[in-house]
């Protein structure tokens, strides 16, 4: 499946070529279908299939876990269990909700009120560009994920806005040039997943443990 943002440059790239075969000569239209093909691979993605388990946090993306531990969540203002996900280069991905819940929460940045209250920031927050969505589950608990690009070139596209519900694996977005997504659930939560795992989208990687 094609993602819906890379539906005009895969069309203007392959008329491209159309128009350059004809105006021009057959040969004009390899580099550019060639480019369209290349957009295509870029751009394409595969809805992960939906899980039933109430208390159940997939993964937002496809990637590495990069880390596993505990974290302070300076939007939420607790303590948190962090799994943290590398994208692939070039970090352009639609993004899924990890969690059913109201999203409550979309912040461009670490407001000075947050980064003073965490008492210090810690380094994997330092990122030029970093947008994070919160996300109140109807059993109360807050999933918080957050996306971290290595440039200020990186863009958050995000379908939903606070007050609206969000549903476990469906889309939620589309990132341009991530680096990491990192996921902040309550710290007595129980991973399911370690360090270095391959994982894909729509995969459970946490539980809530209510209790």
């Amino acid at each position: 499946m094609l993602a819906k943002e890379g539906r005009l440059p895969v069309l203007a790239l392959a008329l491209a070529g159309l128009l350059g075969a004809y105006l021009v000569h057959p040969g004009a239209a390899l580099p550019l279908w060639a480019a369209a093909g290349g957009a295509w691979m870029l751009f394409r993605s595969r809805e992960p299939a939906p899980t039933d388990l109430p208390l159940a946090v997939v993964s937002p993306v496809s990637g590495t876990v990069h880390v596993v531990g505990q974290a302070y969540d300076p939007w939420s203002k607790r303590p948190a269990l962090r799994i943290s996900f590398q994208v692939p280069f070039p970090g352009i991905s639609v993004l899924y909700s990890p969690a059913d819940g109201r999203i409550d929460g979309f912040w461009t940045d670490l407001s000075g009120t947050a980064q003073c209250e965490s008492g210090s920031l810690d380094a994997w927050l330092e990122s030029p560009t970093r947008y994070t969505l919160g996300i109140m589950t109807d059993g109360g608990d807050a999933i918080v994920y957050s996306v971290g690009s290595s440039g200020r070139h990186s863009r958050l596209k995000f379908d939903q806005a606070p007050g609206e519900r969000a549903r476990r694996s469906a889309r939620g977005g589309f990132v341009y040039f991530g680096a990491t997504v990192d996921v902040l659930v309550p710290q007595d939560s129980r991973s399911e997943v370690s360090e270095g795992e391959r994982v894909n989208a729509g995969q459970i990687v946490a539980t809530l443990v209510h209790g």
